[in-house]
């Protein structure tokens, strides 16, 4: 994989086996070695030329300055985390670990049965909420939802609630699931029924969804059953748990920056606005989000092959179809460069 401007211009040669978004200036790009299936992370800056040169089994982006990279062969490989100049400076001692929000990043120890407790650590390394989870998210306007798998339950089902950047349990572990906090609210599900509670953890929104996902500028999106083939739609409600977008779609993400990438029957593809109004017409066989505005289409071909290029929020083509592969490209600015 390389890298194109919004033009379909080159401007990285196609040569590493995969590559990901830049961010801030650096991107995280894979090479083969000579090892079956094994691939090592480097980075690379704006001219292709390594930063930090691939040696690592995995890695994450940077934020904050930091970037989560695993050292080692599996099944012994263990996190830690590097500078933009590539020197370790929280040494591989986790299990897992992932980027760095507001100065804590979630990582992991493996327990004597081989299950990941999940934690927070500082950027210092040591942990500030003990790995003691079994799974957490990031901290969100200062909630972390945090879940522990039930014991013995043959169901294995989950019990999920809300702790404060102290470690406190603010919301007691009682849900089936639980999203971030947005705008106030957060998603939880009750008896396999999902709707939203406050942060005292009042029901706001009354469970009544299959799904429902975490608020964007006050639009989520949500799903409902069919009641004459039993088939989920996708809809989006407002805070109120009113339809702001009747339930429609055979498949739909959230919104971002006002559009929403959406599947009618048939698989086809659009985007829509937060009034259900149509972007581009779903003509697409595939389509992904990029960052800033960006979108990766797909289309098949009359070969029955897709071809991938790029449009904007707008519906406007920017780089026709005619890769084999693409990857989020992040960053257009006005002549045009990544």
């Amino acid at each position: 994989m390389g890298y194109v401007d919004y033009s379909g211009k080159i401007v990285i040669n196609p040569q590493f086996y995969y590559a990901y978004d830049f961010k801030d200036g650096l991107a995280r790009v894979t090479e083969e070695t000579d090892i079956e299936y094994e691939s090592l992370y480097g980075f690379i800056d704006k001219t292709g030329k390594y930063v930090i040169n691939p040696q690592f089994e995995n890695a994450d982006d940077f934020t904050e300055d930091l970037a989560a990279v695993g050292i080692g062969h599996y099944p012994d490989t263990k996190y830690g985390f590097i500078n933009r100049q590539g020197k370790v400076v929280i040494n591989p001692q986790f299990d897992s670990a992932y980027h760095f929000e507001d100065g804590l990043a979630v990582a992991a120890l493996q327990d004597d049965e081989d299950r990941y407790k999940w934690g927070f650590i500082d950027t210092k390394g040591k942990w500030i909420i003990n790995p003691t989870y079994s799974y957490v998210y990031p901290f969100k306007e200062d909630l972390a939802a945090v879940g522990v798998e039930r014991a013995n339950d043959k169901n294995f089902a989950w019990d999920w609630g809300f702790i404060d950047r102290k470690g406190k349990a603010v919301i007691p572990l009682q849900f089936g699931s639980a999203s971030s906090f947005s705008g106030g609210l957060a998603a939880v599900s009750i008896q396999d029924k999902y709707g939203y509670i406050d942060k005292t953890g009042q029901i706001k929104i009354n469970p009544q969804f299959e799904f429902a996902s975490t608020f964007v500028d006050g639009i989520a999106l949500a799903t409902i059953t069919k009641k004459n083939d039993k088939q989920w739609v996708y809809g989006y409600i407002g805070t109120d748990g009113k339809w702001m977008i009747d339930p429609q779609f055979t498949y739909a993400n959230d919104f971002d920056k006002g559009t929403a990438i959406v599947s009618i029957s048939g698989g086809n593809m659009g985007l829509i606005d937060t009034k259900g109004t149509y972007v581009t017409n779903p003509g697409f066989s595939e389509m992904a989000r990029a960052q800033d505005g960006i979108i990766a289409v797909g289309k098949t071909t009359k070969s029955s092959t897709v071809l991938f290029g790029y449009m904007n929020d707008h519906g406007e083509t920017l780089v026709e179809p005619q890769f084999d592969l693409v990857h989020e490209l992040e960053y257009y600015e006005e002549d045009g460069d990544y």
